[in-house]
């Protein structure tokens, strides 16, 4: 991958049969300069993604509106009935969209309230946490769930972002006094729970989670940009959607 804008130019200028963008490459300024390049010199280029900016590129991206949607249904099927989003961080994604698509719709089709997703301040911008960490995010959520756990009409169900912040979610309802995946159903996203190091300090898992199927998808990518390459595909800007796979962990503490 080019280090400086000027490296995007050079790597075009070496002729390669094609190039594969991937997403953090892609939503940057630098991933985005070297999509440029390709397409200016006519260089077959394929990137996983589908936020603003790569609309008129060639890409792959996860299906996020039916993972939102099925672990939505699961969570009703279980009896949930108010399900909340808690998005642990400010920012808009263009995934993000479509998983409160895929909610609000299995929520409608149930005849459900559809409650506004909750959005917090970018807690702590850190991957892995120590417990001091963790406990400190752990209270801030309690914060933003307080009222929505405690309230007179409190929900029974909580969508969260990724396996991690499900983990963090789950300890701040002990503090709130509620006991994980009994009093409110945790379902998180990735299908990453076995390879959080927060597990350590919390031992309840989301009932659910999604499976991207990233071995589809990098299949895909590569698939894509063959055939471009082959010049096998329509002119128009392709798009493929790779759906994700329910993954059911069933955990209550």
């Amino acid at each position: 991958m080019p280090t400086e804008p000027a490296s995007a130019v050079q790597l075009v200028s070496m002729k390669p049969s094609g190039v594969l963008v991937t997403y953090a490459a892609a939503e940057s300024s630098l991933g985005l300069s070297v999509i440029r390049a390709c397409q200016a010199s006519g260089t077959p280029v394929v990137t996983y993604g589908n936020g603003p900016t790569l609309q008129n590129v060639d890409r792959v991206d996860s299906d996020h509106a039916t993972g939102a949607y099925e672990l939505t249904r699961h969570l009703i099927s279980r009896g949930c009935r108010r399900i909340m989003r808690l998005w642990r961080f400010p920012e808009e994604h263009h995934w993000l969209t479509q998983r409160n698509e895929g909610y609000e719709r299995a929520m409608r089709e149930a005849s459900l309230p559809v409650l506004p997703a909750v959005r917090t301040p970018r807690l702590i911008d850190k991957d892995v946490l120590d417990e001091g960490e963790f406990r400190h995010v752990v209270r801030m959520m309690a914060g933003y769930l307080s009222e929505y756990v405690l309230g007179a009409d409190p929900i029974d169900g909580l969508m969260l972002a990724t396996d991690c912040h499900a983990f963090q979610a789950a300890s701040a309802l002990r503090l709130l006094g509620k006991t994980p995946n009994k009093d409110v159903m945790l379902v998180g996203y990735d299908n990453s729970a076995a390879d959080c190091t927060d597990r350590q300090y919390e031992p309840a898992m989301p009932v659910a989670t999604m499976d991207k199927n990233n071995p589809a998808i990098a299949a895909a990518l590569v698939d894509l940009l063959q055939k471009r390459i082959a010049g096998t595909l329509p002119a128009e800007v392709q798009r493929r959607r790779v759906e994700p796979r329910l993954v059911i962990t069933d955990s209550v503490s």
